[in-house]
């Protein structure tokens, strides 16, 4: 059996990218092993901003032989009645390249059906790899990609070295003008430039040497017992927030926690004035003490040792100087009568061909209103609209000017220093919260409505104005606005169409009725494609799934949530079968695009089919309710108790029946029942199970 090692060496990679391209490569590593049927025994990978490693073990020296079956048409089209081979048969003979006298039967779930048998020889591990290197670098997907030589091929960041080695010896392969070698790169500041690799032992023993400790695991045990050992110093306890630790665990490749102090005088601020500088600006993580009170020492994490304190002093005196003028602004911006300042917005552009940022206020302002009648938190709409008014004239401060991670948590203090209630202030602070989809819960309802509404205006403006996103750039932000849209809906439980919204949002924007529609439907389908990002990727949905709950549906995204969820707790149940046959079944009578009517009970002419209506009829109060409620599970129950009595009609009844007002009849009373199951879901789309 074989080990293979390799590693990816570039210019530093931003932290934030570090983990999705790691689990990029060891995902199409796998892949392309599976591919080939190459088992194998472990896979570790590990990353840094500076290095991509996957170390595989158990790799046989050549994939096994194989034989694959590949299935044909059934054998009730395969040949015509005289048994001579039909169009189905021969075309897929000719497809796949073989003859008839390859052809045999195969019993399945369906039925018997044709199929031929293809032998693949096994190929050689090195080869596999050889070829599938490039391939893997070449599908590689980043927010942002630059082109750094003359091979024109676009990455993160310039590629350093490729090593590839399978027992020893170097896999030669050459990506974007580089080519593998045995050389990597060690600690950029503490070792000797390059480092000669020929098996994993000494990839690890080298890069330990020249302190480079490549485990994640390793530099996370370092990085939070030498925190706690310090926390402990100063008598008091410190608990990295997992955002900050992952960018000390990607971003240094010998961990050094360090210990720094300031002015105690600086604890006048308000602590998120402290806290947002030294996150977002100086990556120092704040210590607080037992009571959850900010004290004035923070920790940080260096990728040298800091023996001298030449790291921890430097910081501190960054932050002395900073703090020093964060208290000016500070004191001098209260000295303003905030709510005043929005006047100063209309001198400031908020896009090119978009107005300025009063004109954006103002829209916020009416949008905050009508999502507090969608939403039905009327009694909030007046707060909200005086938020939605105040809610950016931070952004002509001195301290949002010196410090724009502060915009909107400084609104929302500044406003709290004019002795406005809660729930004015509270929304304006809370407002460009979350960014994305991100992983803390939205808990303050003021906030998310106005955060909605901002976003809701940045989309439906940006993509006015031709402002696209690609796989790779997203500049404005419109792909992150709608991910933190559908999180406050979600997390706050939203129940409305947002459809509406954003039609309120296009109507802001442009008068031409033609070009508003257009835009409505960009913004939609926007909607679409995120929330169906989202259901796969963050909440982890099955994807068939997702698609039977939003192919085709509106923007009620709590509701289309709540199905989800639904449908995925029948899955593993005796229910969903039938009902994903029922309703292909359904499907295939109701798919007419006829303009049927209502069912008119008068022309009811079977005994099966005035059964089936008279339940129908009785039963849909009830589907109602369960709608109204919110519980599809018990709607898709109530057809399926039904079941009995469609196959009964369908087996009974002729729907297609030559007299039209019977043939119209029947068919509305099947896409009645349709009509009930796709306002749970599409079951078609859900995969049967063998």
């Amino acid at each position: 059996m074989a080990d293979f090692l390799f590693e990816l060496g570039v210019e530093e990679v931003p932290v934030s990218e570090v983990p999705r391209i790691r689990d990029q490569l060891a995902a199409a590593f796998r892949m392309e092993l599976e591919n080939e049927h190459l088992g194998m025994d472990t896979m570790e990978v590990a990353a840094t901003n500076r290095r991509f490693m996957v170390y595989v073990t158990g790799l046989p020296h050549q994939a096994n032989d194989r034989t694959e079956v590949l299935t044909g048409p059934s054998k009730r089209i395969a040949y015509d009645a005289a048994g001579n081979p039909a169009i189905p048969l021969l075309k897929f003979l000719e497809a796949n390249g073989t003859s008839q006298d390859d052809v045999r039967e195969v019993e399945t779930a369906k039925g018997i059906y044709m199929a031929v048998e293809r032998r693949h020889k096994g190929q050689k591990t090195h080869r596999v790899i050889e070829k599938a290197i490039p391939r893997i670098l070449a599908g590689l997907t980043f927010r942002k990609a630059m082109v750094w030589n003359d091979s024109r091929i676009p990455f993160i960041r310039p590629i350093r070295n490729i090593l590839a080695v399978l027992d020893g010896e170097l896999i030669a392969v050459e990506f974007a003008g580089v080519r593998s070698s045995h050389e990597i790169d060690a600690h950029p500041l503490l070792a000797e430039d390059k480092l000669e690799i020929h098996s994993y032992r000494e990839y690890i023993e080298k890069l330990h040497k020249n302190f480079v400790i490549p485990g994640e695991r390793e530099r996370e045990k370092i990085i939070l017992q030498d925190a706690i050992s310090m926390a402990a110093d100063l008598e008091t306890a410190v608990e990295i927030d997992a955002d900050m630790l992952q960018y000390y665990i990607f971003n240094n490749e010998y961990p050094v926690v360090f210990t720094g102090e300031f002015d105690r005088r600086y604890l006048t601020l308000p602590q998120e004035i402290i806290a947002e500088f030294m996150r977002n600006e100086k990556k120092l993580h704040p210590i607080h003490d037992g009571s959850g009170r900010m004290i004035n020492h923070f920790i940080g994490v260096s990728n040298v040792p800091d023996e001298h304190r030449n790291v921890a002093g430097g910081n501190e005196k960054v932050i002395q100087a900073t703090f020093e003028d964060a208290s000016f602004f500070w004191e001098s911006d209260r000295n303003e009568a905030f709510p005043a300042l929005r006047e100063k917005l209309s001198t400031l552009v908020f896009h090119e061909g978009l107005g300025t940022f009063l004109d954006k206020s103002t829209r916020i302002q009416t949008l905050v209103a009508d999502l507090c009648r969608l939403t039905g938190h009327t009694a909030m709409t007046e707060d909200l609209k005086k938020a939605a008014e105040w809610c950016k004239n931070d952004l002509v401060t001195r301290m949002v000017g010196e410090f724009p991670s502060l915009q909107g948590i400084m609104g929302g203090l500044y406003l709290r220093e004019t002795g406005v209630s809660e729930s004015i202030w509270r929304p304006v602070y809370a407002h460009y919260e979350p960014r994305g989809y991100t992983p803390d819960p939205v808990t303050h309802l003021g906030g998310g409505l106005l955060a909605i509404s901002d976003k809701i205006d940045n989309i439906a403006a940006f993509l006015s104005k031709g402002i696209r996103t690609s796989s790779s750039s997203d500049p404005y932000g419109i792909r992150r606005d709608a991910n933190s849209v559908i999180k406050v809906i979600l997390d706050l439980g939203l129940d409305f169409d947002l459809a509406d919204l954003i039609r309120h949002a296009c109507s802001l924007l442009v008068s031409d009725e033609t070009e508003r529609n257009m835009l409505v439907k960009k913004v939609v389908d926007l909607f679409h494609i995120r929330l169906d990002n989202v259901m796969r990727e963050n909440l982890a949905i099955r994807h068939d799934v997702v698609d039977a709950v939003i192919a085709n549906a509106n923007l009620e995204i709590y509701r289309l949530h709540l199905k989800t969820l639904e449908i995925s707790e029948m899955l593993g149940t005796p229910a969903i079968q039938p009902l994903v046959i029922l309703h292909k079944r359904l499907k295939n009578i109701s798919r007419s695009d006829d303009e049927l009517g209502d069912v008119i009970p008068e022309h009811l002419h079977d005994q099966e089919e005035k059964v089936l209506y008279d339940i129908l009829r009785q039963t849909q109060p009830t589907i109602n309710r369960h709608l109204e409620l919110r519980e599809f599970r018990a709607v898709a129950a109530e057809i399926l108790q039904m079941k009995p009595l469609i196959d009964n009609f369908f087996d009974n009844v002729l729907v297609m029946a030559k007299e039209e007002d019977l043939r119209r009849n029947r068919i509305a009373l099947v896409r009645k029942i349709d009509h009930i199951l796709m306002q749970v879901a599409d079951f078609t789309r859900i995969m049967e199970s063998e």
